[in-house]
């Protein structure tokens, strides 16, 4: 066993693993799926979105993950948080192949649950190491270091995906086995979305190696830290209540677009991995974003995201401009701005993070930590509903999508703005 407070390394990569497992799945979740069930199986972007509502439900409530992280280890496996990373890497490693063998017409609710399932595995792996995250990095240097390598590991998650989604969307051996009720199994040669997602599970439960070795240093000994007054106290306190209103309003348009934008571009003639290749440079950039993160720290992160707000909002009424009078362009501009767009998004989500884990309550690590996120997911969510219910279909949808993304990132402006002497106190603590 491996002592996480004495073995950087080890912590890193145990850490990194996680993150790397979490890039993998989403982008399975939010780029192959909504291709796979709308391009392929013609579900509606509603029926999506409301599938996708149940599904990542267990995602909304992760506060409910860690109050039982926070109170409750499982002294068998020996460990405060680790117990809730294996079953999680079970879970999501068992369930993301049988997405692909559920039809999700014919064993609907099979599917569903299936998906829900596989959500539940993240939301315990996803919550678990960030307590840990929040426990063991103790300065907001060490943890902006953390969450640059974690979302670089995240991040590379798409050059895993690029071999298997060539397999997903070309002619290759197609292993039939249906999880109908009569149960068929058939072989041939064609687009296989099963066996790409029966690979990736194998190498996502593959990563759970690290967690096995981990020792937690008497970590699962500690006593029950949550209380709702503790967390009423807590979120009535200075900032919280201003931080909880940003972090919903942070993810909307990435909701908006979740479900529906690489639909239309598989439409518009982009196969997966033909998307997910035009990514690869967006993905390096994003890598330097997340290394250039350590110099936006220094000019101050509140100031930093403020201007990236700006940025955003001149991308989506670019986008927006594009749909209406010039479509064929909008793909390529989509990907190209990305390269830029990228850098600074991703610098941008990793000064969220920090922002999440500096404003945490150390008593109870994880569940103030997830409050954020959760709204965050919530955001999301809310997004996605959104794109679902809009009656609109092909260009005239997306445009609006941009539309309404610009939109939002003007109004995360005198939100930041409101929050702009917390850059004093990160200065304070960069000394």
């Amino acid at each position: 066993m491996v002592k996480i407070t004495e073995n950087r390394g080890y912590k890193y990569t145990l850490y990194s693993n996680i993150y790397l497992v979490e890039g993998i799945t989403y982008s399975i979740v939010f780029i192959i799926l909504p291709v796979y069930l709308k391009n392929y199986k013609g579900l509606s972007d509603l029926a999506i979105a409301i599938l996708a509502g149940v599904a990542l439900l267990p995602i909304i409530f992760k506060p409910l993950v860690a109050v039982l992280t926070d109170n409750y280890p499982i002294k068998a496996i020996k460990g405060r948080r680790k117990p809730y990373m294996i079953f999680g890497f079970i879970l999501n490693g068992i369930t993301l192949p049988l997405l692909g063998f559920a039809d999700p017409i014919e064993v609907l609710h099979l599917f569903l649950i299936l998906w829900v399932l596989q959500s539940l595995g993240i939301s315990f792996m996803d919550v678990a190491i960030d307590a840990l995250v929040t426990e063991t990095f103790e300065e907001i240097k060490e943890k902006v270091n953390a969450n640059i390598t974690f979302y670089i590991a995240n991040l590379s998650g798409i050059f895993i995906l690029i071999p298997i989604s060539f397999l997903i969307e070309v002619n290759t051996i197609h292993l039939g086995l249906h999880l109908t009720p009569e149960l068929q199994f058939d072989i041939f040669i064609g687009g296989n979305f099963k066996f790409g997602l029966l690979l990736s599970g194998i190498i996502c439960l593959s990563l759970i190696v690290p967690v096995l070795f981990l020792d937690e240093n008497g970590n699962d000994q500690a006593k029950s830290r949550f209380s709702m007054n503790k967390l009423k106290k807590y979120i009535r306190s200075k900032h919280i209540p201003t931080l909880i209103i940003m972090f919903f309003i942070l993810n909307i348009d990435n909701g908006l677009t979740e479900f529906t934008l690489d639909p239309f571009f598989r439409i518009s003639g982009l196969t997966i991995s033909t998307q997910l290749l035009y990514f690869v440079p967006s993905v390096c950039f994003a890598i330097l974003g997340g290394i250039s993160t350590k110099l936006f720290v220094k000019r101050g992160i509140i100031k930093s995201i403020t201007y990236f707000a700006i940025v955003f909002a001149v991308h989506y009424l670019i986008l927006y401009l594009l749909t209406f009078f010039s479509p064929n362009l909008v793909p390529i501009y989509y990907y190209t701005a990305g390269i830029i767009v990228g850098l600074i998004s991703n610098a941008a989500f990793i000064l969220y993070l920090t922002i999440a884990m500096n404003s945490a309550e150390k008593d109870f690590a994880a569940t103030s930590f997830i409050l954020f996120i959760t709204m965050n997911n919530l955001g999301r969510l809310l997004g996605m509903i959104v794109a679902g219910l809009l009656p609109f279909t092909g260009n005239l949808k997306i445009g609006i999508i941009f539309l309404i993304s610009a939109i939002l990132m003007v109004v995360r402006i005198p939100i930041f703005v409101k929050l702009k002497d917390l850059d004093d106190h990160y200065i304070v603590l960069l000394k």
